[in-house]
């Protein structure tokens, strides 16, 4: 969830249809706003550096960036345009939510994930 507005990110009409656009919609209750968000890439200390952020309703298909202000649902290749950086409030938090992901991958409203401002991370 966003802490500034409170919205969530969510499918166009909840689908979870590969093409599916993602907005900023108010917590509706559906489990189409609930998300997998699971660590791809970490520095050499350990820490979590990018996640990849799957559909709950369809964890095949997850978010992706294809350009600016078109964020849509496609099947999860790994692709750097579904790499994410989430801003969180510091490494000690990073730490603790990494290790309850690595125990068991919850579902998790998720709101806002952060570009970096060229697009999509390079490897």
């Amino acid at each position: 969830m966003n802490q500034g507005i409170g919205r969530l990110l969510t499918p166009m009409l909840f689908s979870g249809d590969e093409g599916t656009e993602i907005v900023i919609y108010g917590e509706a209750q559906q489990q189409a706003q609930q998300w997998y968000v699971i660590p791809m890439q970490q520095d050499t200390k350990g820490n979590d550096l990018c996640y990849k952020i799957l559909s709950f309703t369809a964890p095949d298909m997850a978010l992706t960036y294809f350009g600016e202000s078109d964020i849509r649902l496609s099947r999860d290749t790994g692709s750097n345009a579904q790499k994410w950086l989430l801003n969180a409030a510091g490494l000690q938090a990073t730490a603790r939510r990494r290790t309850a992901v690595r125990q068991r991958h919850r579902p998790s409203a998720v709101c806002w994930a952060e570009r970096s401002r060229s697009g999509p991370l390079t490897s």
